[in-house]
Order: C-alpha cells, then structure tokens, then sequence
C-alpha cells in the first residue's frame, strides 16, 4: 500500500520524491524556527539553537542528495531522514514546554510542525511513538484506498485550518491587511475545520459515494486558497492590503512561499487521488 499518495503501487520514483520534499520542508521548518528567536519575549535555550542547527544541516544534505539526478542510486526509503527526523520531533515536545510554554503563537507553530513530523513517519510507515499529544497514522486496515483519501484529507484540513493563523500571526502582515484579507483568513480556517468535522461524521469503513462530495469540496477549497496564496504573495490589487506603507519582512514571504509549496503539493494529492473517484 502506497500511503504517500494513495496510489496502488509504490514506485522507488514517489518516494524519492517525497523523501526530498520532506527533508526541504523540514528545512523551512528549522529555518523558521530559528528565526523565531527574538521576535518576542520567548527565550530559546542555546541548547534548542544548537542542536537545531545541526539538524538543519542534516536536513539539508539530505534534501541536496535526494534533488540530485543520481537520487535514483540512493534508498527510497533512507533510515537517516527517519532517524533525523525522530530527534526533531522529541526536540520540537521539549520546546514546547521549555521554551515556548505560554506564548500561544509560538506553541501553535510547534503544535503544527510536530503534526507534520509526525505526517512523515505516517506516510512512510515508519511507528510513531506514543507520548506526546499528537498521534498521526495512516491505517493498514479499511477500505483501502479510501481510508488513504479520508486520512489525507483530515491531516491537510487540519493543516489548512493552521496557516492562516500562523501568517496573522506576523504582526505587520496583520497590520497591513486589508479587513477583506482578515475576514478570508478565518473563514478559510472554519471551512477546512468543517471538512474535519465533516469527515469524522462519516461512518466507518467510509463508504466511496459518501467521501465523494467531501473530497470535491476539499479540493475546491485547497485550490481556491492557493490562488489567494499566490495573489499575497503577488501583493495584486488593493484588497489584499489596507493601502498603508508596509515593511513586511523577507521571513514573513520565506513562511509565505513554504505554505504554497505545501498546499501546491496537496494540489497534485488531489488530481492523483480524483482517479479513485
């Protein structure tokens, strides 16, 4: 069973693939994470820095190796990614406790990067560990492919209900939004929360007729707030801004352009999952 796209097969292609878009998204994580430091009254252990950025280098180089055209003589399936991977995850638990206990945005931004850690085991089929309060995992059992497709979409749906509270939570993104921009912030938060919400109500094993008017909504919502992605980052037309000089930082654009990378890969999820349909 191919978990990462919910194809029948796993082709070595796929999973190379996917090891090298995780390690470069694992990449934005840290990244940001760093860049974190500083920007509010938080204090970051230099502890949490160091081994930070030595996770960040290992990211990296794996991400390089994977990208390169001779990825097709490495593993599909390279124990280092897992193995780097593992120590984030139980770095990213202690932070948030130890570092960013009680300050809501940052916690938040753990929460979500865990979440996503977590997706790659999923995916790959590597066990997730218990502890902690977040439990990602892709049943081998069920209405194969479509418990693939219904566990796809609620990851994703709780990870679009994220982002637009993350990018608020630049306070000069906030202050340069237009009330137009705000407004569709939250309802796009609400509307994947209601694709969860919908999804849970579904009976089990999940029936294809039943998934069918989910999906096409999901879809249609994830296409929809990726255009409006791409337009802020365009900075097109005036509802997009309050019409009031603006200094966003290049960190807030980095974030920006890490978001579309995810939700243009839930994009492709989507026209690969529609076949089943």
């Amino acid at each position: 069973m191919n978990y990462i796209n919910c194809k029948d097969t796993c082709l070595p292609a796929d999973m190379r693939k996917a090891v090298e878009f995780w390690a470069r998204n694992t990449v934005g994580h840290i990244e940001t994470l760093l860049r974190l430091k500083g920007t509010s009254a938080a204090i970051m252990q230099p502890y949490f820095t160091k081994e930070l950025e030595n996770l960040l280098q290992s990211f990296k180089k794996i991400s390089a190796l994977y990208s390169n055209e001779d990825a097709f003589r490495l593993p599909a399936k390279p124990q280092v990614l897992f193995s780097e991977n593992r120590k984030l995850i139980n770095l990213l638990e202690r932070m948030k406790y130890e570092g960013f206990g009680g300050y809501p945005y940052l916690q938040q931004t753990i929460f979500h990067y865990i979440y996503e850690q977590r997706y790659i085991n999923a995916i790959f089929g590597v066990q997730n560990e218990s502890r902690g309060l977040i439990a990602v995992r892709f049943s081998t059992i069920g209405n194969y492919p479509f418990i693939c497709i219904y566990n796809q979409m609620y990851f994703w749906s709780v990870i679009g209900a994220i982002h637009p509270s993350l990018m608020i939570g630049n306070d000069r993104f906030y202050r340069s939004a237009s009330i137009y921009t705000r407004e569709y912030l939250t309802e796009i938060t609400n509307r994947f929360n209601l694709i969860c919400f919908r999804l849970s109500e579904l009976k089990k094993p999940t029936a294809k007729n039943e998934l069918k008017p989910v999906f096409d909504e999901f879809c249609r919502l994830n296409l929809e707030f990726l255009r409006f992605l791409k337009a802020i980052k365009e900075k097109g037309g005036g509802i997009y801004t309050a019409g009031v000089p603006t200094d966003i930082s290049q960190s807030f654009y980095k974030s920006l352009d890490h978001i579309i990378g995810e939700h243009t890969l839930v994009k492709e999820l989507c026209d690969t999952m529609c076949e089943r349909f």
